[in-house]
This record gives C-alpha cells, structure tokens and sequence, in this order.
C-alpha cells in the first residue's frame, strides 16, 4: 500500500503528483524551528546526534552521560527548504577515544530519516576537526585567533600596528596644535575690529535715522564717552561706548594686536565685552559695550533709587566675579574705581576700561587741571605701594566695598550709622529668628520695581498734565480738527463752505489814541480789550480766526458748519458792542472806548498757510466785504450785508432799521434793530459789482 508523504502539507490539502511536491519543497519558507512541521515545512526537523559506543552498554544511541560527567547529546534542530546545501550543525562527543556514530536525523513531510555514520578515534590521534563558532577555543587543534577570532578571539596588535596608530595620533595631535596656532595668529592679524572714523561721520551726516549721537556722559572725570546707536550699520542696532584717546600718532604694533585678542577672547556676564576701535589719528578710540544706568558711583550718589543691602551684596559679588575673572586670564586692571564698574538694563555690575593698556596711552591731555583733578580722585583707589598688581586691583576692590557701604565718596566724612547698622535696627529689618539674615533678591526686586513704577506713574502724570497745557494752547491757536491733523503729521487740505458769517470790528480813533499813549499803554489796552473778547466768544459757536492791530476778525460756520451762523454771530456782536460800552481804558479811565462792527455772510475758502507758525486763514469776497462792512460803520453799530440781514429775518427775533445810502460801490439802507430791549443801528447793503472796460 502506497502512502502519499504530502497529503497532509499546505494545511491539508496535499499534493498530488512528484513535481508539485518537488516546488512545495524547494519554494515553502519555514517558520521558526519551534512552530516548524509537515504541514509548512519541507525539511521541518534536522538534528546530529553523537553516540560513543564504548560508553554504552547496551550499544543503543540516545542522550547519555559519560563517566567523568559531562552531557553529551543532539544538536539543536534546524528547518528549511530542501535546497539548503549546508546543514553544519554542532554537537558534541566526537572526541571521545573509541567509536562513535553520529547519526543525522531528519523529517521531510511525512517521512523521518536516519543517516549513520562510523567514526573511530584513539586517545592520542582523535583526529577532531575543530569546529568555528561553538564557542570553544580548540587550540591543540590548531584553532587560534587567526583561524577563527569568534571563538578565540582578536589577535594583539603588531608592532608595526602600534607604530602606525601612535604615528596617526601624534599627526592628529599636531595638527590640532597647528591649527590653534593659526587661528591664534589669524586673530591676531585680523583687523574686523578695526572701525574707520571717516565711515563713522560719513553715515552720520547722511542717515541720521541709523547711526547718531544719543548721549554723551562722564564714566570718570578724564574718560569721554560718547554714546552711538547703530555704528554704520556694524552692531544691528546696539548701543556701544566709545572712549576717545589723544595721540599725536599711532602706530598699530603687535603688541596692540596681542592685546586686542586677549581682550577680545574675553567672555563674561560681569565684564564688557570689547566691540572694537578706531586707529586714525587725531580719532583714535576704544568702543566697549554700553551699559545704560551708567556708573556704579552714580548710582550710588543717587539718594532716589533705593539700594537695600542685598542690592548693594549683589554689586560688590559681581565686581568680585568680574575681576577673579579678569585675574584668571592674567589681565590686571590697574586703575579699578567706581566709575569703570558700570551697570547695565538688568542691574548687573560689569568691570569695563581694563587691559588695552598700550592702546589706551594718551599723548596728550584736554584739560591740565581737570587732570589733576582726576588724579586727586583717584589716589583714594590706589594701594600704598603704588605698583599695578593683584594686590593693587584687591586695595582698589575694598574702597569700592566702602563706596557700597557708605553709598558715599570714598574720602571725607562717612556716616557711621548708614554702614554699620546698630543691631536692634538689623534684627528689625530682617528678623531674629531668621536663619538666613539676607532677603531674597526676588523681594527687593520687587520693591525697586514698585518704587520705579511708582516714579513712572508721577512722570506720566506730569506728562499728560503737560500735555493737556500743550493742547490748550495748540487748540487756541488753531481748530481741534486741524491741529490734531498737523499732529499726525499729515497735510490739511484747504475746504470751501457755502455759507457762514464774517465778523470784523475795530476800535474808532484807534490811531489818535495810539499816538497819545506809550507803547506798553498800547499793550496793555489790547490784551486787557481781547481778554475780554475771548471770555465772550466762549459763550457762542464761533472761531477766532485772527487779531490784528485794533481789528479782531471771528466767523460762524468755519471750520464748523453750522445753519445759525448768522445768529451766532449776531448775538455775539450785540454782547460785545454793549460790553464795550462800560470798559475802562486802563491808562486813560475817563475816555470811552468805541468799536464798530461789521457782519456779512457767504461762502469762503479756509485752510492753513506756512509751516511755521501756521494759521488757519480765511479767503473770498465774503472777507473783503465783511471789512467793508466795519470801516464805512459808526461806533457803537453793527452794520450788515442783505445776506445777513435775510437770515436774520427769518427768525423774526432781530429789528433792523435802514441806514440810507452811502459811497462804497454798493447800496446802503439804514435799519433800526432792537433786541432785548437794545437797539442798535444795522446796515441793509445791496452790492453793485462793476467793471472798468
């Protein structure tokens, strides 16, 4: 009876025929060993097992234990197609003196096969082929780190390996030490920190937006600092110091440039940082970087800032950290005061004016004795030795603490009690029972910031209330809506309007009077006349366009329009011709002072003229007409064109009387106007426009 050995392979559906089995075979990819069998796999098991015959005393192979103890057994399982030419598989017990069958066992589908084979070996000549990568170094079998390093290992190095490798390094390492040596020299000879002077005012004087003085300060008696903002377009808007140095010459030597690297390597939160210099004679100078609340001393003297001790512990820490820095990289200062420690934007203590000291030697002085000065100053910081040190930098330091202390000069009389607190007074301000007798900086932090808000606050106040007078007098001079226009920096754009009403007056015999009186007189009659005025124009819708001399011009409708122009201007004029009837002239309190008015009403054109002191001025007939009005008028009158007298009547509450006919190239009527029980004489005017062929 024939068996099909695939019947039960691709999940049970079998194979039919010798080369359908044949491709299953050759094609199937096996899972792992573990999950391997006849039904996924061709050649699902295969495994060597090692029988020492002359161990076994029933001549059966199977796992057994040898007398000296160790295990000897099959090899793990391998699977796979039956394509695979090498089934190498490790077991162990072929070295075993005497015979051995190794038998390879395997399982093809349905069907399990056995291949034996006799092996015989002696005590001496076991002749054992060493297998690599069993893990196991058989060097009596000529297995060694060249045959097979999985198994023993990676041979040492040569001789010659070792030379190379050390050679390689020390080329590495002198390259490295070439490398720094050029960078040092490629610093040393560039010149990027080099500024021309003539670029400087040259920028200056043509954009004024992107490089221009702002400031220009004392850090010390003899050192000029000039603040720049955004040198020629170089530090992308940063503010730096510029320390200007008298010389007659200068010759860039290299013991400059050694120098300038030394001080330009320079990296530290509490020294500021070099930015460059100008080498052209008579405008040699060092630029620093800037700080803004300038120096420590002038902090210091300012009784408005409040330094609580842990302020004052904070600057005598960074000026400590900024100059152990400074020492670190054997730069000695020499000259250390309070005014070369300067504080910037974030209240950090930076040391500035170090090094540089061939760079800095000044030929010449501006000012002898602002010099001596200087020096007198100075002595104060100077060490009893008088030589340039460590040491000497560490007197200047413990002068500078007093400064801290005293928040005084480091010389004269000191006030004890402001630097050596009385115990009660400390324990007071920070607490017996606190640990740590240092208040947080976060807490005085906060109250420079309260306080600075605080001074803020009282400027802004002034500010606005400054303005509000600035406004008041901007808004007297011209309209709201036109100064707030010129404010914006916009142009105004000259306006016509339809209709409004012109008021003209003018003091009668103004000439004689002028001519009887001083010119203060004069003065003081027109400010004390236009005082009055103004309180009453106040009181109606109308816009004082202008004074001049004697004559006072106000109009209703401009800049305003309004549809009551004429009576706005109208009850303006019958209060202000009454109020003239009871005014005093201030040098002359016996004469009467007599105006005469004149209205007309029509269109015009306004706008401002000049840039400066511009005025909001008035154009057309209506003006020339309104003047007419006034000058051919009698004091204590107000006299009107028809166009006035037409919108007056439409309300009903004027009286006019006709004048008559006079010379002015029009037609006069005389009218009598009562209203509120006053009565004045109005002018009915028709006007004649001729033409001279």
């Amino acid at each position: 009876m024939t068996e099909n050995l695939f019947q039960r392979v691709n999940s049970g559906t079998g194979v039919s025929n010798a080369s359908e089995a044949q491709r299953w075979c050759e094609t199937t990819v096996c899972p792992a060993s573990k999950d391997a069998n006849q039904e996924n796999c061709c050649v699902h098991h295969f495994n060597l097992h090692s029988c020492p015959l002359n161990d076994v005393s029933n001549r059966l192979c199977g796992p057994w234990i040898s007398p000296d103890g160790e295990t000897f057994t099959h090899s793990s399982a391998s699977v796979g197609p039956v394509t695979r030419g090498n089934w190498t598989s490790v077991v162990h017990g072929l070295g075993v003196a005497g015979q051995t069958d190794v038998i390879a066992h395997y399982k093809i589908a349905g069907m399990s096969l056995a291949l034996v084979a006799h092996s015989k070996s002696s005590a001496e000549n076991r002749n054992i082929i060493p297998v690599c990568g069993d893990q196991s170094c058989d060097r009596d079998d000529g297995e060694d780190c060249k045959v097979c390093p999985a198994d023993c290992g990676q041979c040492p190095l040569e001789a010659w390996h070792i030379g190379l490798i050390a050679t390689a390094g020390a080329l590495v390492v002198l390259g490295f030490l070439i490398f720094c040596l050029y960078q040092k020299r490629k610093l040393l000879l560039d010149d990027s920190w080099i500024y021309p002077y003539s670029k400087i005012n040259t920028v200056c004087l043509r954009e004024h937006i992107h490089v221009y003085i702002i400031q220009c300060i004392f850090l010390s008696i003899d050192l000029y600092i000039t603040i720049i903002r955004h040198l020629f377009n170089y530090r992308d808007g940063k503010t730096i110091a510029i320390r200007k140095i008298n010389k007659h010459s200068f010759q860039l030597t290299r013991k400059i440039r050694e120098e300038v690297r030394s001080v330009r390597e320079l990296d530290h939160p509490n020294v500021c940082r070099f930015v460059g210099g100008c080498v052209e004679v008579p405008d040699v100078s060092i630029m620093m970087e800037y700080c803004p609340k300038g120096g420590l001393s002038d902090v210091l003297l300012n009784d408005d800032i409040p330094l609580s001790w842990a302020f004052r512990f904070s600057f005598a820490g960074d000026i400590a950290r900024g100059m152990a820095y400074l020492h670190g990289h054997k730069i000695i200062h020499g000259h250390l005061n309070s005014n070369n420690c300067v504080i910037d934007d974030r209240w950090t203590v930076k040391i500035t004016d170090y090094g540089l000291n061939n760079f800095r030697t000044t030929d010449f002085l501006d000012d002898i004795a602002e010099e001596k000065m200087t020096q007198k100053r100075n002595r104060a910081y100077r060490a009893p030795e008088g030589t340039i040190s460590e040491e000497a930098d560490v007197y200047a330091y413990g002068v500078i603490m007093l400064e801290i202390a005293t928040r005084n000069d480091p010389y004269g009389d000191q006030d004890q009690d402001s630097w050596i607190p009385k115990l009660p007074a400390l324990e007071k301000e920070f607490g017996s029972d606190d640990a740590c007798p240092c208040p947080h900086d976060v807490t005085h932090m906060e109250k420079y910031s309260r306080h600075l808000e605080t001074i803020v606050a009282e400027r802004t106040r002034d500010l606005v209330i400054e303005k509000q007078k600035t406004d008041r007098l901007l808004y007297s001079m011209l309209p709201k809506q036109v100064a707030d226009v010129l404010r914006q920096g916009s142009p105004v754009e000259a306006e016509t309007f339809d209709s409004c009403t012109i008021f003209f007056s003018d003091i009668v015999g103004f000439t004689s009077l002028s001519g009887s009186s001083t010119a203060m007189d004069v003065v003081n009659l027109l400010n004390k006349l236009y005082i009055t005025f103004d309180s009453v124009i106040e009181k109606h819708d109308v816009y004082k366009v202008e004074t001049i001399g004697d004559a006072y011009m106000v109009v209703s409708g401009v800049p305003n329009p309004t549809s009551k122009h004429s009576c706005e201007i109208a009850n303006m004029a019958l209060e202000l011709v009454e109020m003239c009837r009871t005014f005093v002239i201030p040098h002359k309190p016996g004469e009467t002072l007599k105006i005469r008015v004149g209205l007309h009403s029509g269109s015009v054109c306004a706008g401002v003229v000049g840039l400066k002191m511009p005025r909001y001025c008035l154009f057309g007939d209506t003006v020339n007409t309104a003047s007419r009005m006034e000058s051919n008028g009698e004091a204590f009158k107000i006299h009107l064109s028809e166009y006035t007298h037409k919108n007056l009547d439409i309300t009903g509450q004027y009286n006019c009387e006709e004048r008559g006919t006079i010379d002015v190239k029009v037609s006069i009527f005389r009218y009598i106007i009562f209203h509120d029980l006053l009565e004045y004489l109005c002018i009915h005017t028709k006007i004649i426009i001729t033409m001279d062929l």
